[in-house]
């Protein structure tokens, strides 16, 4: 299995404590307007001293990403490719299974006697 990268993970989670908080604070009867904001900030705090670890693995990716975006472009680049590839790959298969069809009705045509 794919692992998901660190951004998705850390977005995920922090998106995750801010509605949490959004819903306890909603639950609790305080204005929606009012618990959002709390909420931002409760997941703001949050995320600062419980994900600490996902914050440090999303700096290293982009650190990664920002020392070397020559790699990131080659990646992508053969990500295109790799697509085309299997498009090609996929019109080729489709184009063959019309013409098997085809040929099937034409010999279907051929072999009825004429009455």
């Amino acid at each position: 299995m794919k692992k998901l990268p660190a951004w998705l993970v850390y977005t995920l989670l922090r998106v995750g404590v801010v509605l949490v908080a959004l819903i306890v604070l909603l639950l609790l009867g305080f204005n929606p307007f009012v618990a959002a904001l709390i909420a931002v900030v409760v997941g703001l705090l949050v995320s600062y001293l419980a994900l600490g670890r996902q914050r440090q693995a999303f700096g290293d990716e982009l650190a990664r990403r920002r020392a070397h975006p020559e790699e990131v472009r080659a990646k992508r680049r053969l990500g295109r490719v790799a697509d085309d590839i299997e498009d090609a790959e996929l019109d080729e298969a489709e184009r063959q299974a019309d013409g098997t069809a085809g040929d099937a009705a034409k010999s279907d045509d051929a072999a009825k006697p004429d009455a």
